[in-house]
């Protein structure tokens, strides 16, 4: 990725029909050719991104990914900045579930036939407070997937520095974690100061 990129690209095989990947791209708008070339290098199949800064009416920036040969999935922020968003391959069949919480930015999308895959991309904010409504919006997350028939992942830019195990948030998110059956599947940092912000969550069903 290039040297604007304020994250290390993540990459995770979650099965042969499915490559998938996550960045922090703090803004789509300035690096859409870039994060295209790098979907294209690494083979992804779906490619999630946070803090995209894209506006509802960003009509010519899915046309150049469609151009591309990718269809783009995004829920915008209502005003600036945020915004999480799901590139997929233009053969892969979706669809949209807008979440509404108040403590983080939530998109769902379903990834149909071969692959039958939910994928939840998630945005806390840095300066998001209320740390206590955050998990109880996460948990309401968590029993609106474990109705979902299909394989789940949730992956996003969650700013809780779960590598700390002495920092009080990262202890009551890993509880919370445990109580629902994630793993996090990242490790090492995943922002330039350091620290594990960036996660990708699986559970085995």
């Amino acid at each position: 990725m290039p040297h604007s990129s304020p994250v290390p690209f993540k990459k995770l095989t979650i099965s042969r029909r499915l490559r998938f990947g996550l960045l922090n791209c703090f803004s789509l708008r300035n690096k859409a050719i870039d994060i295209l070339e790098l979907a294209v290098d690494e083979d992804l199949d779906a490619f999630a991104l946070t803090e995209t800064w894209m506006k509802k009416d960003d009509g010519a920036l899915c046309a150049l990914f469609k151009e591309a040969g990718f269809n783009i999935v995004s829920h915008p922020r209502v005003g600036r900045g945020g915004g999480v968003a799901l590139v997929t391959r233009r053969r892969t069949k979706t669809s949209k579930y807008a979440h509404k919480f108040k403590q983080f930015e939530c998109l769902e999308v379903l990834l149909k036939e071969p692959t039958n895959t939910r994928i939840v991309v998630v945005y806390r904010p840095g300066t998001s407070g209320r740390f206590a409504e955050f998990l109880d919006e996460l948990e309401d997350l968590f029993l609106k997937l474990a109705e979902r028939k299909e394989r789940c992942l949730i992956c996003g830019d969650f700013n809780i520095h779960v590598e700390d195990g002495l920092d009080p948030q990262a202890r009551k998110f890993n509880e919370l974690l445990n109580q629902f059956g994630w793993k996090n599947k990242v490790t090492g940092p995943t922002h330039i100061k350091g620290g594990t912000l960036d996660l990708i969550l699986t559970q085995d069903r």
